[in-house]
């Protein structure tokens, strides 16, 4: 039997395939239909989502509508049966339509729970917004939820606020410990002041370069965000 999907894609209904991902350290790729919240006007929408080496996208679709949801070299698995089904009218239809990505979240400076009232139900939480989903079934909340905490895993856990206080730039470098072991040693009084000086010279270059480093993430992050922001 051929099958109705893009080469290296596969349907998951549950947990069981996506862990596989998180053995080998690597990203785990997941797509497929999703219901967001848009307003109390328009309520839920369905958007196509694709989670894929950590950055989440998702585009506009219609229930009329074959689109060019995934490409032939996409490696992902597809989540879900309404996912699997769409594909499948597109696979026998031939109809190929590029969607527009209409918002990004970046998994590195995002986190997410799942509704404690709604079993198929989760929060996307972002630096500018918040994204409400809901799944057709509690399994596929279940494999979505398990690929974004893999996904996530990957990263740091170290929270955004400490990025700039990693150096302050008060910190004070003290000798006096260096000193009183080298005079103790014998070493002369002229020696001992050359190995203070190598040592702050030493501490404040790399001080320097930490805060240089500090400055490039935070840089980055706020171009993460204004790039969200955009594309909402």
């Amino acid at each position: 039997m051929t099958s109705c999907f893009p080469s290296g894609s596969t349907v998951v209904s549950g947990v069981s395939e996506i862990n596989a991902g998180r053995e080998t350290g690597s990203y785990v790729n997941v797509a497929g239909v999703l219901y967001k919240w848009t307003n109390y006007g328009k309520g839920w929408r369905l958007r196509w989502f694709l989670l894929r080496n950590g950055v989440l996208s998702y585009s506009k679709i219609r229930l009329s509508e074959n689109v060019n949801l995934l490409s032939t070299s996409d490696e992902v698995r597809v989540i879900g049966d309404v996912s699997s089904a769409r594909l499948s009218r597109l696979n026998s239809s031939g109809r190929r339509k590029q969607q527009k990505t209409i918002g990004v979240v970046h998994l590195k400076i995002s986190s997410f729970r799942e509704s404690k009232s709604d079993d198929k139900r989760f929060y996307i939480f972002t630096a500018t917004k918040t994204l409400h989903l809901r799944t057709d079934s509690k399994r596929d909340r279940v494999a979505w939820v398990d690929a974004l905490v893999s996904t996530r895993s990957l990263f740091s856990l170290r929270p955004l606020h400490d990025t700039l206080s990693l150096v302050p730039s008060d910190r004070f470098l003290s000798t006096e410990k260096l000193r009183s072991r080298l005079l103790e040693e014998g070493i002369s009084e002229v020696l001992v002041k050359d190995c203070e000086q190598i040592m702050l010279s030493e501490f404040s270059e790399i001080q320097g370069q930490l805060k240089v480093l500090c400055e490039d993430r935070s840089n980055l992050l706020d171009t993460i965000r204004q790039l969200e922001v955009g594309l909402t």
